[in-house]
C-alpha cells in the first residue's frame, strides 16, 4: 500500500508547487513508511529526483527540498510499503526511466501490477529485486515517437492489476486508476494549480477544493493549457477495496463511492460498524471498552455506545513507531517483543482488575498484538479479555497491493477451514474473538440494503467491492 500526492501549476504560482506537494504529502504519509521519494520537473523540463528507504520525514528533508529549488510545474511525492519487489532501495517511488529519445518519464503508483508478458519482458536479469511499479515504467519507456497521448493510452489498455498512476512525460502530467477502482485517487484544485492524491484530507488539508474522484480507467491528462479527459470511465461496476476504508484511510478522509453509497467520513464508517459489530457480538458483562489505536477508535466508540459500556483510553500508541501492519520482513519474526514498546497499557490497578475487557481493533491479521495485548491485560488483573474486529476474517493475501504476501503470516488462513473464531481466540489467549460479518459489514458500507448472492463468498463482489482478502474471489475473475 502507498500514498501518493502530485501537484501541477497550470498557471498559478510555481514556486509554490513543491510547499503544497510536501505539505498535503504529511496527510499520506502513514500509508508507506519503508520508503519515499519525490521528483519534481522545471518550467523548462528539468527533473530532479531525491528518494530513499525509510519513513517521509527521515527521507525528505527540508534541506533535500531547498537543493531541489523554487521553481517547478509538478511535484510527485509518494510514499511506500513493498509489495511486489519488496523492500529493496531500487523499488522506491518515484520511479525515473528515460525513454528511447531520451525524455524523461517518471512514474509513482498505488497499487500492484498482475505481471502479463509485456511486463515482465522488461526484466533486467543483472538486477537483484525489480518492483512491478519499474517494470511498467521501462514499458512505457520504451517508444520513441511524439504521440505520447496514444501511447500513454495503449499501454495502459493493455495493464492489469489495481492501481492509481501519476505519470510525467517531460512536463505533462497522465492520472489514472484501473478499470475497477480499487485504488483510490482523488483531484483537487487550489490556486491555478491541481492536486492528485490518495486521500482528500491531503488536498483539503493545505486549503484546496475536492474536484471529484478519478473515474474507473480514467486517463486524464494535465498541461500548461489545462485539464484533458483523454478515456472516459469504462462504466465498470467499481470494486473498491474494503480495507482501506476499515483500516488504512484517515478517519478525516473522506470514503471512495461504493456505487452510489452515501458520502462518509471514515470516522463515521468506523463508529457505525462499532454498533453494528456490538449488535452482532454483544459482550454484556463487560466492564470497558478498549479501542486499539488508532483506527480502532472511533469503531470502540461505536461499540461502547451501543452496548451502554465506558469508552476507556486505556491503550496509547507510541507517536514514533510505525504501522502495525505493515511491518518489514525482518520485523515479523521478533514482532511479539516489540509490541509492548509501541502500544502502551495504561497500568492502573483500578482499570484492569477483576474487569471484563473488550478490546476494539479494525482487523486481525497477524495476532501478534492482539496476543501481546491478552496477556498485558491478564497480567494486570483483567478476569476476561474479548475481542471485537471491524473487518471480516482475513484468509488470503493481498495480490493487488496490501503488503500482506503469504498465507503463513496471516492467522485466520492457519484455521481456514475449521471453527477460527474460536482457534484464533485460543491462539491468542483471548475469551472470545469476533469478526463483523461480511454482511454486517457491508449493510454498513452502503447505509442499508445489500445484494446476498446465491454463492456467498461473491458478497463483496456483488456489491461493489473486492473482497478478495476474505473470499479468495477477484473481481477481476
Amino acid at each position: 500500500m502507498c500514498g501518493i500526492v502530485v501537484v501541477y501549476s497550470v498557471n498559478g504560482d510555481t514556486s509554490r508547487t513543491i510547499p503544497m506537494a510536501i505539505g498535503a504529502s504529511k496527510y499520506v504519509k502513514h500509508r508507506g513508511q519503508q520508503g519515499a521519494g519525490v521528483c519534481v520537473i522545471t518550467p523548462e523540463g528539468t527533473v530532479m529526483h531525491h528518494s530513499g528507504v525509510g519513513a517521509f520525514d527521515a527521507v525528505i528533508k527540508p534541506t533535500d527540498i531547498e537543493k531541489m529549488g523554487r521553481d517547478h510545474r509538478l511535484a510527485m511525492v509518494q510514499c511506500r510499503w513493498g509489495t511486489y519487489g519488496g523492500y529493496h532501495e531500487n523499488n522506491v517511488q518515484p520511479i525515473v526511466v528515460n525513454s528511447s529519445n531520451d525524455i524523461p518519464v517518471c512514474v509513482v503508483h498505488n497499487g500492484q501490477f498482475i505481471l502479463m508478458p509485456d511486463l515482465l519482458s522488461q526484466r533486467d536479469l543483472t538486477d537483484d529485486i525489480e518492483s512491478d511499479t519499474l517494470l511498467f515504467a521501462r514499458l512505457l519507456a520504451r517508444y520513441s515517437g511524439n504521440d505520447w497521448d496514444s501511447h500513454v493510452v495503449s499501454v495502459l489498455s493493455k495493464t492489469l492489476g489495481a492501481y492509481s498512476l501519476a505519470i510525467s512525460i517531460h512536463d505533462v502530467l497522465f492520472l489514472t486508476r484501473d478499470s475497477y477502482g480499487v485504488r483510490p485517487l482523488y483531484l483537487g484544485s487550489l490556486d491555478g494549480a491541481y492536486i492528485a492524491a490518495s486521500e482528500t484530507q491531503a488536498i483539503t488539508a493545505i486549503g484546496g477544493t475536492i474536484v471529484r474522484e478519478i473515474g474507473c480507467g480514467e486517463i486524464l491528462k494535465i498541461d500548461t493549457s489545462g485539464l484533458h479527459v483523454l478515456v472516459k470511465g469504462n462504466g465498470h461496476q467499481r470494486h473498491v477495496c474494503e480495507f482501506e476504508s476499515a483500516y488504512l484511510c484517515r478517519p478525516d478522509s473522506m470514503m471512495q463511492s461504493f456505487n452510489g453509497n452515501r458520502s462518509l467520513f471514515h470516522a463515521r464508517f468506523r463508529f457505525e460498524l462499532g454498533e453494528a459489530v456490538a449488535l452482532e457480538s454483544p459482550v454484556k458483562h463487560a466492564k470497558m471498552v478498549v479501542g486499539v489505536p488508532d483506527s480502532g477508535m472511533f469503531f470502540a466508540k461505536g461499540f461502547s455506545k451501543e452496548c451502554g459500556v465506558s469508552d476507556v483510553m486505556a491503550l496509547l500508541r507510541e507517536r514514533d513507531s510505525s504501522s502495525r501492519l505493515f511491518m518489514d520482513d525482518e520485523f515479523l519474526g521478533t514482532i511479539s517483543g516489540k509490541v509492548l514498546s509501541k502500544l502502551s497499557l495504561i497500568p492502573d490497578p483500578e482499570l484492569w482488575e477483576d474487569s471484563v475487557v473488550v478490546f476494539c481493533d479494525d482487523s486481525l491479521v497477524r495476532a501478534n498484538v492482539s496476543r501481546a495485548l491478552t496477556k498485558a491485560a491478564f497480567d494486570l488483573g483483567a478476569l476476561e479479555v474479548h475481542w471485537r474486529l471491524s473487518f471480516p476474517w482475513i484468509k488470503h493475501p493481498c495480490p493487488f497491493g496490501i503488503n500482506t504476501r503469504t498465507y503463513a503470516e496471516l492467522i485466520a488462513a492457519q484455521f481456514a477451514d475449521e471453527d477460527t473464531e474460536r482457534l484464533v481466540a485460543k491462539h491468542i489467549g483471548a475469551t472470545s474473538v469476533r469478526y463483523i460479518s461480511p454482511e454486517g459489514f457491508l449493510r454498513v458500507l452502503l447505509g442499508g440494503t445489500i445484494v446476498i448472492p446465491q454463492d456467498p463468498e461473491m458478497i463483496f463482489i456483488a456489491n461493489g467491492g473486492c473482497g478478495y482478502c476474505v473470499t479468495g474471489k477477484s473481481p477481476m475473475g
